[in-house]
Parts: structure tokens; sequence; C-alpha cells
């Protein structure tokens, strides 16, 4: 399951795709421009989850980077809707951490998502991402 959430080092949003300016080519919009656009891919365990309404939030402890190599040992993940709950694997796509844009996975879909990602990876270091906005 996909959520769209908002990420902290001290961020909250949520995910949306834009479709203006250079993002838009297509080498930015092709799977290796996506990894390449994102700031931050990592997968943890949820250490910490709370409930407001219909918002949740919920503090990652990072296990492996995907991009980049090293990052923060504790993600703080806000958003709309169910949420993941304490104990539960995710991966976090942070695209764009000054807009909170992010999407949040769990369950089988880690594992889907995560297989593109890695395979887009070394084809994602040669493209140019002063385009990238929040992709």
């Amino acid at each position: 399951m996909a959520a769209a959430a908002g990420v902290g080092i001290a961020l909250a949003g949520g995910y949306a795709v834009s479709g203006s300016g250079p993002a838009d080519s297509s080498e930015s919009r092709s799977l290796p421009g996506l990894v390449a656009c994102a700031e931050i891919i990592a997968v943890g365990n949820v250490t910490s989850a709370s409930r407001l309404g219909d918002q949740f939030a919920v503090k990652v402890d990072a296990a492996r980077y995907l991009k980049p190599e090293n990052g923060p040992a504790v993600l703080s993940v806000s958003g709309t809707g169910a949420g993941p709950a304490r104990g539960d694997r995710v991966l976090v796509v942070v695209h764009d951490a000054a807009k909170g844009d992010v999407d949040l996975f769990t369950g089988a879909d880690i594992d889907s998502e995560l297989a593109w990602m890695e395979k887009a990876l070394p084809g994602s270091r040669s493209i140019d991402t002063s385009g990238c906005d929040g992709e």
C-alpha cells in the first residue's frame, strides 16, 4: 500500500506529481529519472506511531538507504490516512524535502517498488537533476 506522506527531518506535506517545467522531459519521467530526482530512498521499521484524527505520524528507524548511500538513523514521517503501525516495515521515498513530497510504501509493495528502484539506480546516476521538481 502506498500512502501520501510528509517526511521530516522536520517536514510535512503530501506527495503530488508536478506536470510542468523541465522535469517533464522523457528522461526525468523515466524510472531512472524518478530515482535520480528522489532525494532519499530508505527502508526501515516504524518505531513509533500516533494518530490525530485522519492524520498519522511515525518514526522510522532507517535500516538501509538506497539513495543517498547514508542518511539519518531516524526519519519522522507524517501524512493523511491509516498510516503504518509500530513494527511495520516501510519504504520511504522523499521526492522534495522542502515541499514535504514523499511516498510511503508498506507490505508487499516494498519489494516490488524497491526492485525497480534498485534496477534504475545505475542509470539514474548520469541524469541531470537540475530540472527535478518534486518527482
